[in-house]
This record gives C-alpha cells, sequence and structure tokens, in this order.
C-alpha cells in the first residue's frame, strides 16, 4: 500500500508494510510497520507513463494524416487533377519521414537506456549541421515562422556526433516551430 505525506512542503511517497506478531496462543501480540521512501521510483514511473503518452500522441499525428490523405486518394467518386494527388502524396511523404524520425528516436532512447548507443566523435562544423537542421525546420514551418541564425565565429566546429548532433538541433527546431507563436522569430546561436 502507498500513502502520501507532505514533509517541508514536499510531497512524498511511501510505501506500508505490516507484520502481525502472535504469541504462543495466536493471538495478535503486536504489530511492525516498516515504510520505505518510493518517491523517485513513482517519480521515475510517472516520467515512464507521460513518455509512453507523449510517444502515443506523436505517433498518432503523423499515422492519422497518413491515413487521411491515402483514404482521401482511394475514393472513386473524386476525380483529382494530377496536381492534387503530388500535393496529397508529397504529405504522405512527409509524414511518413517524421514517423520515421520518430521510430529512430525512440531505438536511440531504447540504445541510450541499455548503453548500447554508440557515438563517433569527429570534428563537426556546428554552421553546416545549424543551416541545413533550419532548412528542414523552415520547410516544416511552411513561412509561418522566421529563422535567426548566429555561429560566432563562422567557422566553429566541435567534436561532436555529426549525425546526434543534427538529430538534437532537429528535435529543438522542431519543439520550437510547434510551440512558439505563428509569425514568431526562432533564434538559433553558437559561439566558440
Amino acid at each position: 500500500r502507498h500513502v502520501a505525506i507532505r514533509r517541508g512542503g514536499e510531497e512524498v511517497w511511501l510505501a506500508l508494510s505490516e507484520a502481525v506478531m502472535h504469541d504462543a496462543a495466536g493471538s495478535v501480540a503486536g504489530r511492525i510497520f516498516a515504510f520505505r521512501d518510493v518517491s523517485r521510483e513513482r517519480g521515475v514511473e510517472q516520467m515512464r507513463s507521460d513518455f509512453v503518452s507523449t510517444v502515443s500522441h506523436e505517433l498518432r499525428t503523423p499515422l492519422t494524416s497518413i491515413y487521411g490523405f491515402a483514404e482521401t486518394l482511394k475514393r472513386a467518386d473524386v476525380d483529382f487533377s494530377d496536381a492534387e494527388r503530388e500535393t496529397f502524396l508529397r504529405y504522405i511523404a512527409s509524414e511518413s519521414e517524421r514517423l520515421i524520425r520518430i521510430v529512430d528516436d525512440l531505438l536511440d532512447v531504447a540504445r541510450l537506456e541499455a548503453g548500447t548507443l554508440e557515438v563517433a566523435l569527429e570534428p563537426t562544423e556546428v554552421g553546416r549541421v545549424a543551416r541545413e537542421a533550419v532548412a528542414v525546420a523552415s520547410g516544416r514551418a511552411n513561412g509561418s515562422r522566421s529563422f535567426s541564425l548566429q555561429i560566432e565565429p563562422a567557422d566553429l566546429a566541435v567534436r561532436a556526433d555529426r549525425e546526434k548532433f543534427a538529430q538534437v538541433l532537429d528535435n529543438l527546431l522542431d519543439n520550437a516551430v510547434r510551440y512558439s507563436p505563428e509569425g514568431g522569430t526562432i533564434s538559433i546561436a553558437a559561439r566558440g
């Protein structure tokens, strides 16, 4: 059984276990209660639950788009123009790429937890990786956000896994596009 208590303004979760002691005649002679702080385990469980919820939402969004566009293209009662078909197929391809990125991210998380994530450190030009990430994010933003990129010095390089570095920037920019106000500016800066 779990119980929550407040300690110093903080909620602490305790696991409560009870052992009943009997005397020689079998009557209850006493009880021993043991309390164990399970706040950390509960926090990890909550993070895991939040993670599953977020991943489910992240997967559902592109899957819904893919399904909707595919079902629309299958309609026999509508005569789509070549341009309309091309637009629908572009959306399907774009959302499929998004799904692949999400699955790749999940696989990296699993590898990270298992301690098998491999990192190949090499000299990496920050500006080039950032410009490529901004180009992708700008395409996703469809002109609804502007981007500001400042790399100093212009030839700034670091030892990094280029692919993982690009993946981190892609995720950060994706979130920035999603959660920034329309018409806003997303700024990326790096200084050496």
